[in-house]
C-alpha cells in the first residue's frame, strides 16, 4: 500500500503496449522506461514502469509484468 501511494502519483510517461495488458505479459527490451524502486519500500529485485497509463512492477531480467499497481 505504501508503494502504491508513492508510485501512482509519480505518473512518468506511459508506454503504449498493444498486446494483451496483464500480469505475465512480457514487455519489449526497447521503448519502456524502467525505474528503480526506492529502498524504503523493500521491493527487492524488481523495477517499475508505466504501461497503458498503469504503474506495473516488472522483473528486470525477463521484463515480465509481475503486478499491476493501479
Amino acid at each position: 500500500p505504501r508503494f502504491r501511494e508513492y508510485v501512482v502519483p509519480e505518473r512518468h510517461p506511459s508506454y503504449r503496449y498493444a498486446d494483451e495488458f496483464r500480469v505475465g505479459a512480457v514487455l519489449p527490451d526497447n521503448g519502456v522506461t524502467y525505474y528503480d524502486v526506492p529502498g524504503e519500500y523493500h521491493v527487492v529485485g524488481y523495477r517499475y514502469a508505466y504501461v497503458n497509463d498503469h504503474a506495473v512492477l516488472v522483473d528486470p531480467r525477463t521484463h515480465r509484468i509481475v503486478q499491476i499497481i493501479d
